[in-house]
């Protein structure tokens, strides 16, 4: 699903060149309430992850699968702050108004407001920077497998700025970039659900340029992504299968460089896939489907629709659904947090230190 402003035959199934008073629909209020509750929903789990990381660094020995989570979820937590900022605004600049006309449509895309910009800069960055990271964590499992990779310090400071400067600067390179270009802005929900992103009310020359842009600062990346993690996967079953093992065998049989929470980056990747795959879908769809303005552009048929609500929901739901994975269902962060608990309470009543500190049943 898509649209420009080209009036030929030869590139559009419509031969009538659209009224500046034709009505553009716009979305409704489900997509930006799955927007609005996957993105805070996604910020109270980063909220989460980065305070179970502090008794984590108290209880236990760090270890640099945790540390590559933390850089992770600096990214998602501003993935989800910028998706809603813009389902916000979004609502706010159309509350009162079920469709705008093409006057007004293009209006908006050619004078977006600072608050699209700079929430378009903020996703965009965030959003490569993710997957940058997905990717470190990927290889940093593969590497943790072979014996030879034990090093002195686990936390491979010379290895981590390389990652740093990889993860944070080539997406803010590619974003800056597209700034300079002028090619950041309103997107209605072509690419997106209600938020910025990159600019549709191009000219038809540039039509191609700006799936290309969609393709470089973000839909691109996650096919990248997806490639990769399959190779990653294959390798490291293809790897343990050689030697007897399944997944399961992970923490039992890497040389203790891995905890069974660690196994649990495995399925990061399949996470991915599930949370991503809604909008590369919509981004291909739009991609072979656009031709020029139509009475009802934006518009979704069922599946368009289904694959928005999904695609508003999920694009945001990184950071929460990590929290799941890497706090919940991770043992160790359980029996940090309880100790850290009983830790706090004993503080406060020293009669209770006293009885635990007697019996060795907490190490504060």
């Amino acid at each position: 699903m898509g649209f420009d402003d080209s009036t030929t035959s030869s590139v559009t199934m419509n031969t009538l060149s659209p009224s500046d008073d034709d009505p553009v629909n716009l979305l409704d209020n489900v997509s930006l309430a799955l927007s609005g509750f996957s993105s805070s929903l996604s910020i109270i789990g980063a909220s989460i992850i980065f305070l179970t990381y502090n008794v984590e660094v108290r209880n236990a020995r760090i270890r640099q699968t945790r540390r590559l989570l933390m850089f992770l979820t600096v990214a998602d937590i501003m993935t989800a702050c910028g998706i809603l900022t813009g389902t916000i605004r979004y609502a706010v600049i159309h509350q009162q108004h079920d469709v705008i006309t093409i006057k007004e449509h293009e209006y908006l895309c050619t004078h977006p407001d600072e608050i699209c910009i700079a929430q378009s800069m903020i996703t965009t960055f965030s959003g490569m920077a993710s997957f940058c990271w997905t990717l470190v964590i990927g290889i940093h499992l593969i590497v943790s497998l072979r014996p030879s990779s034990a090093v002195s310090d686990p936390e491979r400071p010379w290895s981590e700025i390389k990652a740093h400067v990889i993860c944070w600067g080539l997406p803010g390179v590619i974003t800056m970039t597209a700034l300079g270009y002028d090619m950041l802005g309103e997107n209605f929900s072509i690419g997106t659900g209600p938020w910025c992103w990159i600019k549709v009310c191009l000219k038809e020359r540039k039509v191609s340029t700006m799936y290309i842009w969609m393709a470089v600062t973000g839909k691109g990346w996650d096919i990248i992504t997806y490639v990769v993690s399959m190779v990653f996967f294959i390798l490291l079953v293809f790897y343990l299968r050689r030697r007897g093992f399944s997944i399961s065998d992970l923490p039992r049989r890497t040389e203790h460089r891995l905890r069974q929470a660690d196994a649990n980056f495995v399925f990061l990747w399949l996470l991915t896939y599930v949370l991503k795959v809604w909008g590369t879908a919509r981004f291909f769809m739009s991609m072979t489907e656009y031709k020029t303005y139509r009475k009802d552009v934006p518009t979704f048929d069922s599946m368009e629709k289904f694959l928005l609500y999904m695609q508003s929901f999920c694009d945001g739901l990184q950071a929460f659904c990590n929290c799941i994975l890497f706090v919940f269902l991770d043992r160790t962060m359980i029996n940090g947090m309880i100790n850290h608990f009983r830790c706090t309470l004993a503080r406060r009543q020293p009669l209770l230190q006293d009885s635990q500190s007697r019996y060795g049943s907490t190490n504060c």
